[in-house]
């Protein structure tokens, strides 16, 4: 999806909350991406924009406003994972 709507300004950005980004980097590693990886370990972006739930997916507009959420949604991140 990045790579498709980049030119219409679309920005995927993962939030990372592991305390440490050894973890993630781990997993990346393995998983690799080609969206942005935001730590945020004390959950401050997470509070901010009411977020919750792991592997979930939240659309927000250019004003900040949350308009879509998807939940377990890993292939948005790698869209290798989950082809059939």
């Amino acid at each position: 999806m990045q790579l498709k709507y980049a030119g219409k300004g679309l920005q995927i950005i993962a939030i990372n909350l592991d305390a440490e980004a050894a973890l993630a980097k781990g997993f990346l590693d393995k998983v690799p991406t080609l969206v942005s990886i935001v730590y945020d370990p004390r959950g401050k972006i997470a509070s901010d924009y009411q977020l919750w739930g792991l592997l979930s997916s939240y659309l927000i507009d250019k004003k900040a406003v949350s308009v879509l959420y998807i939940k377990d949604s890993l292939s948005a991140l790698n869209p290798h994972m989950n082809k059939n």
